[in-house]
């Protein structure tokens, strides 16, 4: 299922200076959620660039600890470990069979 199926808003962009999150309104967004978790330089830009244009809850996926840290430092609402915890998950389903 992709993304735009289930959301009001989303966007794909290689550029760092949110001229198409501005054009696209997510200013008005509750929150937004950057996937972007190997690139730590393009995840922590993201971010800011959320923050820039006002959006207040941010969702950030992080590819390490430090990384996660680097997001939360910067504001990031909740950070995501998505290959640590699938592990977990992973992990406590094979312990309980």
């Amino acid at each position: 299922m992709a993304a735009v199926e289930v959301v009001t808003l989303a966007a794909e962009d290689e550029r760092t200076d949110g001229v198409l999150l501005r054009s696209l309104g997510a200013k008005q967004c509750g929150y937004g959620i950057v996937g972007l978790g190997e690139n730590l330089e393009v995840s922590v830009l993201a971010r800011h660039v959320l923050k820039r244009i006002g959006v207040p809850w941010v969702v950030a996926k992080a590819s390490g600890e430090l990384h996660g840290d680097l997001l939360r430092r910067i504001g990031a609402g909740l950070v995501v470990f998505a290959e640590r915890d699938a592990g977990g998950r992973v992990g406590h389903t094979l312990s309980v069979r």
